[in-house]
């Protein structure tokens, strides 16, 4: 097991993540210096042919001049896994919690603490040639601070089972069905005792498959069927969607790797007056290792969102956002326990609210050491 320390530190010319005009409605000063020390912790302790590990960030964001955004945070993870006869079981659980994007918060609202507890059980069933199964079961509660944001607090419960077929010449095919709940307990709707919601139904199927050395690819991609149990007069109560997730890696010898990846998936949204996000992304990657110490990183990075707006009509909603980004690390290793890395990130939105159309660039120095 090993123990760490991280301290990161960068400029972002908007902090804010929204207009001049709504950052001075946020009371907030449009740029920023932010610090990011932490603690890091790995362990992975094998008895018999099963395991328990853990990972685990803990630590703190101070702002030089919009000290209101100072928040803790944490991203802890872990469970036991192993094998058991053919099967490989999993039980997992993780723990997040950090200041709210401002992109992701109403206009009025600029302090808030996220919560995300995740468990998952699971297991995967198959050898290297021949059929076989996988499932899992998941829950996970996002929860707000801020009493304007709590409307947005969430319980996620998903399920899904997959069919799967292997061939080392042909590689792994799988087909699935998947399931979802999601609830709102703190968004009352007027004559129905229960929060709002909606359910999922999704069709898939899927392949991978490492080429030789240098590629591979992995895909999946099928139809979600989405219901919503409230929707105001004259809306769609329910609709379908192409869902998808795909990644391609290639090798250029042992020094260069390219990568490009893909994903379209619906997800509760986490802002106040909507209860759905169609997210569709897109990222192409570079990677260049220049010797043991010595690494460099380059990508570009696309995002839309599409929302319903229509829970809460009174408010302004980001219903519809593009996002474009070029981003670039570079990073050092002087020694086996210490790491330096230099990150810059342009990024450019574009919103259905001018309030959140924007641009910023981030510029950040990090450094890490382990025990």
């Amino acid at each position: 097991w090993k123990v760490g320390v991280r301290a990161e530190t960068y400029y972002d010319n908007n902090i804010s993540r929204s207009s001049s005009a709504l950052t001075n409605q946020r009371n907030l000063s449009k740029d920023d210096y932010v610090l990011l020390p932490s603690v890091t912790a790995t362990l992975v302790q094998p008895f018999g042919r099963q395991s328990v590990f853990l990972n685990g960030d803990v630590g703190y964001a101070f702002h030089r001049y919009n000290d209101e955004l100072n928040r803790r945070r944490a991203k802890i993870s872990g469970g036991v896994g192993g094998i058991l006869g053919p099967c490989r079981p999993l039980v997992f659980g993780s723990y997040q919690a950090a200041q709210s994007d401002l992109a992701n918060l109403d206009i009025g609202t600029t302090k808030n603490l996220q919560q995300v507890f995740a468990t998952a059980i699971g297991a995967q069933c198959a050898r290297s040639s021949g059929p076989g199964a996988a499932f899992m079961v998941q829950r996970s509660d996002v929860k707000n601070s801020a009493s304007r944001v709590k409307e947005s607090d969430t319980t996620t419960e998903i399920a899904n089972v997959q069919l799967l077929y292997s061939r080392p010449t042909l590689g792994t095919f799988s087909a699935g069905i998947g399931y979802s709940s999601s609830e709102f307990p703190n968004r009352i709707i007027p004559g129905r005792p229960v929060g709002d919601g909606f359910f999922t139904q999704s069709y898939f199927v899927g392949y991978s498959r490492k080429i030789g050395q240098r590629l591979t690819v992995t895909g999946q991609g099928g139809l979600t069927h989405l219901k919503r149990e409230f929707a105001p007069t004259g809306t769609n109560q329910s609709f379908n969607s192409k869902t998808y997730s795909g990644d391609v890696t290639y090798g250029l010898g042992e020094r260069i790797e390219f990568e490009v990846r893909g994903s379209r998936a619906i997800m509760p949204s986490q802002q106040v007056g909507k209860t759905f996000d169609k997210t569709t992304k897109a990222d192409a990657l570079v990677r260049y290792k220049a010797g043991d110490r010595l690494s460099f990183e380059g990508g570009y990075s696309w995002q839309k969102i599409n929302s319903n707006a229509d829970t809460a009509a009174a408010l302004l909603v980001v219903s519809n956002a593009e996002t474009d980004a070029l981003y670039g690390n570079v990073s050092f290793s002087p020694n086996d326990r210490l790491s330096l890395s230099l990150t810059v990130r342009y990024e450019e939105r574009d919103a259905n609210l001018p309030q959140f159309t924007y641009t910023a660039t981030r510029i950040g120095v990090s450094a890490q050491t382990s025990f």
